[in-house]
């Protein structure tokens, strides 16, 4: 038998008492080495995941602000409707007030005719106004 091939089976049989004897040491070192292995795959993973998280957060920061900027144009919008309905209102209550000014004066200048017209007689004045309003003139019982 050649001699290498002796030394190689001492070596074999040495190395397989010192694991025996420390077959804890060896169960650790293996454990290390994957360990070490896995963190360096969870490392990748876990920047793979930082960087997916960075960028659903720009995204969920984009949303807001353009949720944001919707959201002042319809204040806008809606403080611009408030402003023109105010503007229609107060024309609206312009005109009211100008076209009932318009009819009192009216009124009033009818009454003056009617005044004219009768000479200040209140039983003409009574029946005018009764001609034009239909109304039921009230006259006291003369004695």
């Amino acid at each position: 038998m050649p001699i290498w091939l002796i030394k190689v089976g001492n070596a074999f049989k040495v190395a397989f008492a010192w694991l025996k004897g420390n077959f804890t040491l060896v169960l650790l070192v293996f454990f290390m080495i994957y360990s070490f292995i896995a963190v360096k795959k969870r490392d990748g993973l876990y920047k793979q995941l930082m960087d997916e998280y960075q960028k659903q957060r720009e995204q969920n920061r984009q949303q807001i602000e353009e949720l944001r900027k919707i959201q002042q144009e319809q204040i806008a919008k809606q403080q611009e409707i408030d402003k023109k309905y105010r503007e229609v209102v107060a024309s609206i209550e312009q005109n009211y007030r100008d076209q009932l000014q318009s009819l009192t004066r009216a009124k009033e200048q009818e009454m003056r005719q009617i005044i004219e017209r009768t000479h200040d007689d209140p039983v003409a004045m009574a029946q005018e106004i009764n001609s034009l309003f239909g109304l039921p003139v009230y006259t006291p019982p003369t004695e």
